[in-house]
Order: C-alpha cells, then structure tokens, then sequence
C-alpha cells in the first residue's frame, strides 16, 4: 500500500508552500482572553529520530510543523477553536457581498456581562505565493473595527492599517488607494475582501489562499465529502490509491465502482469572475453513486460469483467515514493544503486515524509539506512516537467557562514535560488538565437509582 502512496505523493506539484504559522483569537465564542495557537517547531530535542520529519524547513531558517492535535473535555472549546478558523475564512470570502445594512455575525463570550458587548480579535500569519503575511481584524455586529495586512520578504512591511481614524496606505498600492478615495469601503465590509473584487492583485492570491488551501471540515458530517472522493475515482492512479487505503478498512472490497444517474432538470449558477453578473444556465443533474465489489463464496468456501452493493447501504460507518474522507486528505497531501479538521477519529478505528496522521508526518507521503489540523478523544495518539511535544494542544475550561488554549509544552505545572515520558498516561491521569471532571458520577447515579426506594 504504501508503495503506491510512495509513487503518488512523490510528484512536486507545487513548488510554494502553503501554510498556517499562528491564529490567535479574542472575545468570540468561548475565547474570552487572547488565545495564540502556533504550528512553529520549538527548538527542543525529541527522543525519535523519526520527528525530523514532522517538520520542515521554510528559507533554511524557519521550522514549522506539518501537524498538531487538539485535545480536550467535551465542551472545553476544541470545536469552538475550529468554529472559530472557520468564520474568520468565511467572513474574508463572503463579507464584500453583505448589504450594507446587514449585521455581521459576530459571536462574542455571552458568559461575562462586559464582553458581551465588545468586539472580537483574530489574526492569522501564514505563507502565501512565497510570501508571509499576517493579517487581522477586529469587529463587531455593526461595523469592521480595525483590519490590518502586513507582508514580509525579508522584512515585514504594511500593506495597509484600517481604524476609525481612517486607513493608512502606501503609495504604490493604487488599486487600495482608489478605494479609500472613493469611499468604497464600506463600515461591515473587510477591505481585503473589497479590493479582491476590484482585482488588487495580493488580495486576490489571498482570498484564493483561503478559498482552496485552507479547507477546514467536520469529520461528523463526513458524508458531506463523499461526492469529492467519488470524483478521484475518475483517475486511474487515484482509484489504485483509494482502493487499496480502503482494503486497510475492509479487506473484503475488491473494487469500487461509480454508478451514474442522470436527475432532473435543474437551474444553476456558474461561478463568473468577480468583476461579472454570474451567469445562470439550465442543465440536468448528474447523480454519482458508489457501489463496493465484493466476491461471494458457496457454502464449501469457494469462489463463486462478484456482486456489488451499494456502499452507502452495505459498508460500516466507520467505512464510509474513510472513504468520505481520502478525497480531501488526499487532495491535502498531493497540493500540499491545510486541512482541518473536528472530530477526526468518530466512527474510525483507533489504527485507520493513526495511518493519517502518519501520511501527514512521513517525507515520502507529504513531500509538499501539507499541514493536518485536528481535534480528537482518541488518547492512544498521545504517543511519543507519533507527535512531538510542540504538536499537541490542549483546551480547558476556566472557572468562568471561558477556554484556555495551550500546547504540551506550555505546560508549567512542575517540569517541562520529558520528551520520552508516558503522554497519554499522564493525560488521562489529569496531569496536563484539559480532561473530564467525573469523579461523583457514580455517587450521582447511586442517589438516582435509590430515589423513593
């Protein structure tokens, strides 16, 4: 199996790097103080050889990492992390198209009476067409705050700063400076989004950025996806490669096969260039469905016949949830992409979630230097074999049910942790918190089986 990953993975697609160094958060959803998450490698020695390759370098200078996981208690603030990269992305591709009279859906932390009324802070850094940028904005219901984007070559430069006492932008910048001189930047719309339409070349690449490598899903709406992976199947060495993944779940698939059905009549629209009426066009839908091939045996165990089954029908759930998701981890790993993702491991085995993050962590299998962002309960891959310790994250819920976001070796509570020391141990023994409070359960359901005895 892995030679042929090996064969598929190996081609340099893309000769620039696509990738997320840092996103911080303030005020919005659970996220009540600043909260900076990093795919930086720290400067530590790890135990492993193999973590050399859980890293990569940028310009000879700069380590990042091409993974990291996030643990944490139900209702500690993983999801809401995830919820959180995902607004912001939309709210860069959508925010040029709200009336001006529509609110922005800004979700501040509703558990205190003072942020409940203040506006949220995100800022991302990240490398685009060879560059990196950090960008960021503060916003409320009303109106963007502030909205700032900064370059860097060799040093970081301004490209343009945005506050209430207007907007500073350098010269060069025409199309930028057009904008603000016309007053065509209005109060609930980012800037960035604005002068994308207006073909600004920078805010183009980075609204592509955002629209293609950065995908961030839900691995409990899965089925969602399954179409994308369908569509692989199209290419032969694509079909080679999902088949024999899928062979790791289920031995007993011998091919899969794409029915096709035609729908009915349908009006859709075409994505046109930003600077056009989008076009509507009739045409029929095309239905794709999947069926699994298998072989079926007589009652002396021999071969008898191939049938196929419709694969939403027939296969396991965690099955399904495997194919749904090779089509974007795949498409992750050839382009070198950031791919997000929430609750990884629902509905797969503990061995089939530990294979994708190894596709993610090995040269040969990601030489595009892809980067996998995911929130797990699954503790058998605090491993340290498997993950460096700058590479796992944690959320805990504070006092005042706000979360605390911190990564293994933020962890202060005596020594840092040792690079060889039982991770998943400790974790489930509380020491790096971030775990279920369960300790009256029992005593709990003791009370409720013994009520009016």
């Amino acid at each position: 199996m892995f030679l042929i990953l090996n064969y598929y993975f190996c081609e340099d697609i893309t000769n620039i790097t696509n990738m997320i160094i840092g996103f911080s958060i303030k005020n919005f959803l659970s996220f009540k103080e600043t909260q900076i998450f990093q795919m930086t490698a720290a400067p530590i020695r790890e135990k492993f050889e193999s973590f050399n390759q859980n890293k990569f370098n940028y310009n000879g200078k700069i380590q990042f990492l091409k993974s990291a996981v996030l643990y944490g208690a139900n209702a500690s603030g993983k999801t809401n992390f995830i919820k959180a990269l995902s607004f912001f992305k939309n709210f860069i591709l959508t925010s040029a198209n709200l009336n001006p009279e529509m609110k922005i859906p800004q979700i501040p932390f509703f558990l205190n009476i003072k942020t409940r009324t203040e506006p949220s802070e995100f800022e991302i850094v990240f490398l685009c067409c060879g560059l990196i940028y950090r960008y960021g904005f503060i916003i409320s219901r009303e109106t963007v705050i502030e909205e700032w984007l900064y370059q860097k070559d060799k040093r970081e430069t301004m490209v343009f700063r945005r506050n209430s006492k207007g907007i500073n932008i350098p010269r060069k910048y025409t199309i930028l400076n057009e904008l603000r001189t016309k007053n065509m930047i209005r109060p609930n719309a980012l800037l960035l989004s604005i002068a994308a339409q207006f073909n600004d070349k920078s805010s183009i690449e980075i609204l592509q950025w955002f629209s293609n490598n950065l995908n961030i899903i839900s691995g409990l709406t899965d089925e969602l996806y399954s179409l994308f992976s369908i569509n692989l199947l199209d290419d032969s060495k694509s079909k080679d490669i999902i088949i024999s993944l899928i062979k790791t779940a289920d031995p007993g698939i011998e091919d899969l096969k794409v029915i096709e059905k035609e729908g009915e009549n349908i009006l859709f629209t075409l994505r046109a260039p930003t600077n056009q009426i989008p076009e509507i066009k009739k045409g029929k839908a095309v239905i794709k469905e999947l069926n699994s091939v298998k072989h079926v045996i007589n009652d002396s165990g021999e071969f008898e016949t191939i049938v196929e089954f419709p694969f939403e029908l027939f296969e396991s759930e965690g099955t399904k949830k495997f194919f749904h998701l090779l089509g974007p981890v795949m498409d992750t790993l050839r382009y070198g992409k950031i791919l997000v993702i929430d609750e990884l491991d629902t509905k797969l085995h503990p061995l089939i979630t530990r294979q994708i993050v190894k596709l993610f962590n090995n040269n040969k299998t990601n030489p595009n230097n892809a980067q996998l962002i995911f929130a797990t309960h699954d503790i058998q891959l605090l491993d340290a074999k498997i993950f460096r310790r700058d590479q796992i994250w944690f959320t805990e819920k504070q006092d005042d049910g706000s979360t605390r976001l911190y990564s293994l070796l933020d962890f202060k509570k005596g020594k840092t942790p040792r690079n060889d020391e039982k991770i998943s141990k400790n974790y489930a023994y509380g020491k790096y918190g971030a775990v279920p409070y369960t300790g009256d359960i029992d005593i709990l359901f003791e009370d409720y089986i013994n009520y009016n005895k």
